[in-house]
């Protein structure tokens, strides 16, 4: 169901309808901001490559192959850009958005007033293990359980997203619920 929603939003903005991209940004604004801190564990990071996730989203709705998962092509490119950042590890540069009155054309649009997702994390003693525990786990299995368990990604789509095979992934994600697992039995003992 959600998938025809996002869909709809797509066309709609393609149609002509500025508002319904910028209820596509805050409907999951916080969900990549999460996933990305995932990967770089730095909010100032997390937060730019965010904006720069849906200034992607922004300069390729065009191209959008309407037969796929929004949600599943915005994580996708969610995913390529912490890694292409991971690999550079260089500055972000967001002059290029800005109009010409010094403007950033995307601000506005991207700013979310909400509690960031690590700010979340803090306010539950539960919450903050968990959130060590998925962080402790090794690099490769972290990006799936948060997909799966936080974001509301099947094994399916999580594979296409990461670009592995689903066995692969269903295997890693076994895996990974057996080490968090003992890793919390280890700290409940």
């Amino acid at each position: 169901m959600f998938q025809r929603i996002d869909e709809k939003s797509v066309a709609d903005y393609l149609s002509g309808d500025e508002k319904a991209l910028e209820e596509l940004v805050a409907k999951y604004f916080k969900a990549v901001y999460g996933f990305i801190f995932g990967y770089v564990k730095n909010q100032d990071e997390a937060e730019d490559l965010t904006q720069v996730t849906f200034i992607k989203v922004w300069r390729g709705i065009r191209r959008f192959n309407h037969q796929k998962s929004f949600k599943v092509w915005l994580f996708t490119i969610a995913k390529n850009t912490a890694l292409d950042y991971l690999k550079k590890k260089k500055p972000l540069n967001f002059s290029a958005f800005e109009n010409d009155e010094g403007d950033n054309v995307l601000a506005e649009t991207l700013a979310d007033p909400g509690p960031l997702p690590d700010e979340i994390f803090e306010r539950n003693d539960l919450s903050r293990l968990l959130g060590e525990a998925i962080n402790s786990l090794p690099s490769r299995y972290q990006p799936i359980i948060r997909l799966y368990h936080i974001d509301g990604f099947s094994l399916l789509e999580i594979a296409e997203i990461t670009g592995q095979p689903l066995n692969t992934v269903k295997s890693q994600h076994r895996r990974a619920l057996l080490l968090l697992r003992d890793d919390l039995v280890e700290k409940f003992a």
